[in-house]
């Protein structure tokens, strides 16, 4: 029986997008902001970087976004008042179904957890964790949101969502 050589597979696995995915991150590290934005332009996806409460509530107003992922600890403004603002407020109306990741470099009481997922945050992330495995998991709730999007706007357009899937599968492989 003969050798079964396996393709060669590059080095780095890129999940690509067809539509790039525009993700707002609010941090005021500028060093995270920055290393952010390298990966996630490798993995193709479009980044727009603030550093302030403000200054992501300012660009949320304007602009449309497939993912928020946020800094529980801003200068300003805490993530969970940043969260409840896009769920409650009326100029935020088209964001109330953005998923949202907070991130933060301390752990967060049970309280202060139950608080962010009542004022309706997606996941919460420790620091920890690697910035690629941050942008596997934005990837995997753009594509989540995208589907459910097209849930609410009927059946016709699943298919859509399974081929695109598919896909990514397949380049991911």
């Amino acid at each position: 029986m003969g050798i079964i050589a396996l393709h060669d597979r590059p080095t780095e696995r890129k999940l690509s997008c067809e539509r790039k995915f525009k993700i707002l991150l609010v941090d005021d590290s500028p060093d995270y902001l920055e290393l952010f934005q390298i990966y996630a332009k490798k993995r193709n996806l479009d980044v727009e970087v603030v550093s302030c409460g403000e200054k992501a509530l300012e660009a949320l107003a304007q602009r449309t976004f497939d993912c928020l992922v946020l800094d529980y600890m801003l200068p300003d403004l805490s993530g969970r008042e940043i969260v409840e603002a896009l769920r409650n407020r009326p100029q935020f109306k088209k964001t109330r179904n953005l998923p949202v990741i907070v991130i933060s470099a301390v752990t967060l009481p049970h309280h202060k957890l139950k608080k962010l997922h009542e004022a309706g945050i997606q996941l919460f992330l420790p620091k920890s964790f690697s910035i690629g495995e941050l942008l596997v998991v934005v990837e995997n709730l753009c594509f989540a949101a995208k589907f459910n999007n097209q849930e609410r706007r009927g059946r016709g357009r699943q298919r859509d969502w399974y081929d695109l899937a598919a896909k990514q599968l397949r380049k991911f492989n």
